[in-house]
């Protein structure tokens, strides 16, 4: 076949003319703006304006168009507000919009466009939200949604992991009130991004870091936005990652009216950074609380077992004294009757000696003086001994009677008092022991090391 044959009559157009006439075309065929969805991908801002390119999939094929929202369009509809952040959603990459375009091609270039003039926000907030009821869905299925509840946040939340934009407002507020706690807290900062298709990625990645480093808590705070802003907390592998960690996590995302799915597979959900660290001041209080609660019972338990102590002391002190000193009598009874006995048995010995002196013979005489003088010595040793012996005995008792005395003096409550604590009791002088005692216009008296203070129950705070 011969292409070129001139016989044939043919319409041969310039490239300004084809162009020209495809323009036509298309505003003929769209006199009017048209309604296109897709993927935004490639967003960027030149001079004020701003470029991206709506991606559509049919099938295994790919579809793009290249669309401007410039800025005197964006002024004369009003689009500003869904690339500010001042409306529900916020024009991003990886979003599926709706947009009203007028068709617009550019013939000295060839270049086919669309103009951004509209934009329905109810579709793509609408597709955001089927798509944050499947990952519900999937969560539900699996079991996953109440994972993360199983887990008791620590009595004492003091090293902490947190995700977050560092140098955000939300980064501020949450360590200002940390730090206004003066509480030792230890926080492990660790800087990501807050939106975006890359966020996902990144804090994930945080997540399984944080969670093999064996702290207390990790926290994920970040200020509001709009609904498209916080979608990204919606998706379905940071929500795994979240149920699935072994340490409790506590989410700050976004303002009062906005829950994430992260939100909801936390270990626990706060509206705000702010919030966020009033929980975990409040957490460490508590705890305060209960050990200063536990220490005053031991003090006023402690107390009462001295004051037992010493009633006790003070009774046996009392009831030992006549026994002391019965037992005192009879030894005295004891020593002066075997000292009687002695004394007796040895008259009786040195008369019959001097008997049998006067009848032996003169040799024997010098032998039985010696003896008896000898006797004689041993007797008058023996009754010089027994005062002091019977005083080492009264002396002994009276060292034991001293010793009680001494521990009656170490239990007594004054010398705790002495310490810093102090002892409650209502107006029957019952000591108050704790939160049960106590009721509203109760008088109480709160004694002290140097005095005491009076005071009257006002309002009564219990835990839980």
């Amino acid at each position: 076949m011969d292409l070129f044959n001139k016989t044939e009559e043919r319409q041969i157009y310039s490239v300004g003319d084809l162009n020209r006439l495809i323009s036509s075309s298309l505003k003929s065929t769209f006199p009017a703006p048209v309604w296109v969805k897709g993927e935004v991908q490639r967003l960027n801002t030149r001079r004020s304006n701003y470029y991206f390119e709506l991606l559509g999939i049919e099938g295994k094929q790919q579809f793009q168009i290249p669309v401007a929202a410039l800025q005197w369009d964006r002024q004369r509809y009003g689009l500003d507000k869904w690339f500010d952040g001042k409306s529900d959603f916020t024009v991003q990459e990886s979003v599926e919009v709706c947009l009203q375009c007028n068709i617009d091609f550019y013939a000295p270039f060839g270049k086919l466009s669309l103009k951004m003039v509209g934009l329905d926000s109810s579709f793509t907030l609408g597709q955001l939200e089927a798509r944050r009821q499947e990952v519900f869905e999937y969560l539900k299925k699996n079991n996953l949604l109440d994972l993360q509840k199983q887990y008791c946040l620590p009595e004492l939340p003091l090293n902490i992991g947190l995700i977050t934009s560092v140098g955000s407002a939300a980064d501020k507020d949450f360590m200002d009130s940390l730090n206004a706690s003066e509480y030792p807290f230890v926080v492990h900062r660790a800087d990501c991004l807050m939106m975006g298709e890359r966020m996902q990625t990144q804090m994930v990645s945080l997540l399984q870091q944080l969670d093999s480093e064996n702290l207390d808590l990790i926290v994920i705070t970040r200020g509001g936005g709009s609904r498209g802003d916080l979608s990204w907390f919606d998706q379905q592998e940071l929500a795994e990652t979240i149920a699935t960690l072994n340490t409790p996590v506590l989410t700050a995302i976004g303002h009062e009216i906005d829950t994430s799915i992260a939100d909801a597979v936390a270990n626990t959900s706060c509206k705000t950074p702010t919030a966020a660290a009033e929980h975990l001041v409040d957490l460490i209080g508590e705890a305060d609380q209960r050990l200063n609660d536990a220490i005053n019972q031991l003090l006023i338990e402690v107390d009462d077992k001295l004051e037992s102590a010493d009633s006790l002391t003070r009774q046996l002190a009392i009831k030992l004294q006549p026994v002391v000193e019965n037992k005192l009598h009879k030894q005295e009874l004891k020593l002066s009757n075997m000292m009687t006995q002695l004394l007796t048995k040895t008259q009786g010995r040195l008369d019959s000696a001097q008997l049998l002196q006067s009848q032996r013979p003169l040799r024997l005489q010098s032998a039985a003086k010696r003896l008896l003088t000898s006797k004689r010595d041993q007797v008058n040793s023996l009754v010089k001994q027994l005062p002091r012996l019977a005083v080492r005995a009264a002396t002994s008792k009276q060292e034991q009677l001293q010793h009680l005395a001494v521990k009656v003096q170490l239990l007594d409550p004054a010398r705790l008092l002495a310490r810093g604590y102090t002892i409650t009791t209502n107006s029957d002088g019952r000591v108050i022991c704790g939160m049960k005692d106590l009721k509203k216009g109760d008088k109480l008296l709160t004694r002290f090391r140097d005095g005491t203070t009076s005071s009257t129950v006002e309002s009564i705070k219990k835990k839980g």
